[in-house]
C-alpha cells in the first residue's frame, strides 16, 4: 500500500472532518514505519473514541516534515 493510500485510510478511519489534511508530501518516507503502525492499529479498531482520535491525530502531525 502507498503513503497516500494509507494517509486517506487513517482519514477516513479517524473519521476527520478536513480531509486531506494529512496530505502525502507532508511526511518523510523515513516515517512511513510509523504511519503504518498508526494505521494498522486504527484499520483493527471497531471504535475509536474522540479523545483517542485526537491524540492519534496530534502524534500523527508530529511525523510531518
Amino acid at each position: 500500500m502507498d503513503k497516500k493510500q494509507m494517509l486517506l485510510e487513517i482519514e477516513e478511519g479517524l473519521n476527520v472532518v478536513n480531509k486531506g489534511i494529512l496530505s502525502n508530501e507532508e511526511f518523510p518516507d523515513d516515517k512511513l514505519e510509523e504511519l503504518k503502525e498508526y494505521h494498522s492499529y486504527i484499520t483493527k479498531q471497531k471504535q475509536i473514541s474522540p479523545k483517542e482520535q485526537t491524540m492519534i491525530i496530534d502524534e500523527i502531525g508530529k511525523l510531518k516534515k
